[in-house]
């Protein structure tokens, strides 16, 4: 009945869908077993890139798998458990403005989520990056871009487990419509060294009821526009540190 598959594709899996194509490159669901792939070049244009619902425990291994869309969701991975060898990424990126938040994961625990290169640089009607309800994978991005988004940059709200991104920019060409991060609820510990920039109302950094996990902001923080969008702080234990000099609130 499709419960209990372990499929293994370690020989790589190339999948380059058509100017129609309305089915997600990759959509698992509904599966008690483990999946393991190896070598993804997925490209979709409307189609979402890669999909994971209640699909078990998840691995992706190998250093060059890589989602590439226009307009569809580029990862989404819910009610899933992370393999002991990680789910790992160097590419995500749309190029177009994506229907939706442009990542989600929703309730994904366990082991680690490990991006190289996350790409935004057109927008999303959502969030560009929304971990969700109580999620315990780590999430580590090396260079993250993003902009343009309707709802946050990047929104964190419930998780448990750490996320962080080591450096590029958030808002710098477009600045979100929502917060350009908004942390709520929580007790992962999170590290974000990308500059952060916002010219419109609404918050730079919003951090409301974390507890216990450092918070730590290492990017340059660039509120402009003459409007309200500095930082807000509310109902937070736990550290909460800004240790860039710059720091505009303007």
């Amino acid at each position: 009945d499709g419960t209990n598959l372990v499929p293994n594709f370690a020989g790589g899996t190339s999948l380059n869908m058509g100017p129609n194509g309305s089915a997600a490159g990759i959509n698992l669901g509904t599966n008690a077993g483990s999946t393991n792939f190896a070598g993804l070049a997925i490209n979709t244009q409307t189609a979402n890139g890669f999909v994971a619902n209640n699909a078990g425990t998840l691995t992706v291994t190998g250093a060059g798998n890589s989602v590439v869309t226009t307009t569809g969701q580029i990862l989404s991975i819910t009610n899933t458990a992370v393999g002991a060898t990680d789910v790992n990424f160097n590419v995500l990126s749309a190029s177009g403005v994506v229907s939706g938040n442009a990542m989600t994961l929703s309730n994904v625990d366990n082991n680690d989520v490990n991006i190289s290169n996350f790409t935004l640089n057109n927008g999303a009607t959502g969030d560009g990056i929304n971990v969700n309800t109580g999620s315990s994978t780590n999430v580590n991005i090396n260079t993250a871009t993003i902009n343009n988004t309707t709802g946050d940059g990047v929104e964190l709200n419930g998780s448990t487990g750490s996320f962080s991104i080591v450096t590029g920019n958030i808002g710098n060409t477009n600045d979100p419509g929502g917060d350009t991060v908004h942390i709520n609820g929580g007790t992962g510990a999170v590290d974000i060294d990308a500059n952060l920039f916002k010219s419109t109302s609404g918050h730079i950094v919003e951090v409301s009821n974390h507890t216990t996990g450092t918070v730590s902001f290492g990017g340059s923080i660039n509120a402009t526009g003459g409007v309200s969008n500095g930082i807000l702080l509310n109902s937070s234990s736990g550290n909460i540190e800004f240790t860039n000099g710059t720091k505009v609130l303007n």
